[in-house]
């Protein structure tokens, strides 16, 4: 979908027991970027701030999108299911590094022609 919408089971990463209901106020649009196979897409969030995290840490909830095939990694960064079994698959093959298979994602992202570079190593 183009929005991805809070729903009964959003929650902080940092604070799992809190839990947002839909309608709630305070609810903005966010920008965030899925990361699959090939390329990436850009789409919107719904999040709301978390209310139990210090406001200088500005941490929102957002949706769990596990159902969807989508780790949402903080909300801005979404990694698909098959992203990550891909790495899984061939770390337990051949005991990939993680910095060279990243480097393997880098270039099928720009063969495919990919409107934004892969993520960096360090993001992990």
């Amino acid at each position: 979908p183009a929005l991805f919408a809070l729903k009964a089971s959003s929650r902080c990463a940092w604070h799992p027991q809190i839990t947002v209901m839909p309608g709630h106020q305070g609810i903005k649009p966010l920008e965030c970027t899925i990361y699959t196979l090939t390329c990436t897409l850009d789409r919107v969030m719904q999040v709301v701030r978390c209310t139990s995290c210090p406001a200088r840490v500005r941490r929102s909830c957002g949706p769990d999108l596990g159902t969807l095939g989508l780790f949402n990694y903080n909300n801005h960064s979404m990694f698909t299911h098959d992203l990550l079994d891909e790495y899984t698959s061939a770390y337990t093959l051949a005991e990939t590094p993680f910095s060279m298979w990243t480097q393997g994602v880098v270039r099928r992202y720009m063969i495919h022609g990919s409107s934004r570079p892969f993520v960096s190593v360090e993001v992990f």
